[in-house]
Order: C-alpha cells, then structure tokens, then sequence
C-alpha cells in the first residue's frame, strides 16, 4: 500500500490518498506495519544490513543501527556517522570518525610543511 515511500522516491511528498488516510487515522498504522515489515527484512538480508552503522563507541556488531531508527540512534551533525543515543551522551558528544579527520588533516598539514 505505501510501497512506494521506501522505494527510492521523495519519501517528504505525500500523496493524496496519503492525507485521506492520515484523516481517517489509518496512515500511522500503516506506516508502523512497513515500518514493521522493513526491519524484519533488515535482520534477514546481508546486503541490507550493509547499509546500517556499528556504533564506534561500544563497537556492538551485533546491534548494527540506521539512521531512521531515531529513538535508538544519533548522528553526528557534522559527518553524518550514527552511534547509539546513549552512548553519544557517554563520549558527551564527541565524534571519534570526525576526531579522526581532524587528525589527518592535521598531519597531512605538517607532512606538507616538511616538503617545503
């Protein structure tokens, strides 16, 4: 019925039919069994679960996150990387994959000093 919302298309345009559900109160229950029906896939298909997150905090590949999943999960404002709410709370913040960046950028930085 609302195939269409995770089939690649602009998921913030609603249609029609979509607010005549939302009316009757019938687009939230149907939205939850998608929801519902996506992450039972997720749990089954490799190639999805590709696309997911291991938080770089706790490192728990068993517990692999998506951004959508916004209840569980945080993403960096900056990088875009996802971690688990409470363990972004536990590092207050502080983005290891942008961390990182900073460093490299800043050797590459010195790397080019000592060339000149």
């Amino acid at each position: 019925m609302l195939g269409y919302l995770v089939s690649g298309a602009d998921h913030t345009v609603y249609s029609l039919r979509d607010l005549l559900l939302l009316n009757r109160g019938e687009l939230l229950p149907a939205l939850k069994g998608l929801m519902e029906r996506a992450l039972a896939h997720l749990d089954g298909c490799l190639l999805c679960r590709a696309h997911g997150f291991v938080c770089e905090v706790c490192k728990n590949f068993a517990d692999v996150i998506y951004p959508f999943e916004t209840r569980k999960c945080v993403r960096c404002p900056v990088c875009g990387n996802c971690f688990h709410r409470s363990c972004f709370e536990s590092v207050k913040g502080r983005c290891s994959r942008c961390e990182r960046m900073r460093a490299r950028k800043l050797k590459d930085g010195e790397r080019v000093k000592k060339d000149n």
